[in-house]
């Protein structure tokens, strides 16, 4: 599931890191959050003792990911926090 991410915030954000030398200059990538979404793991043991291996993603276990797939839809407010 790909969220409508980043913000004009976010690339703001991203753009002063990449000008500060904190995240490197992208050639052809997908920037600041274009690939970012919540999905299943191969690595469902990580996700148990909560090891964050994804690149900003949300990893869920499989079984969630088909749950949460019924009960959304296009256009659900997604707010994610710690």
């Amino acid at each position: 599931m790909l969220l409508d991410y980043p913000t004009e915030e976010d690339i703001r954000r991203y753009r002063g890191g990449q000008s500060d030398g904190l995240i490197p200059k992208q050639n052809g990538g997908p920037g600041a959050g274009g690939a970012i979404g919540i999905h299943g793991s191969d690595r469902e043991a990580f996700n148990r003792v909560s090891i964050n291996w994804t690149l900003g993603c949300i990893s869920l276990l499989n079984a969630d990911v088909k749950e949460l797939d019924q009960l959304v839809t296009i256009g659900t407010l997604v707010y994610i926090h710690e």
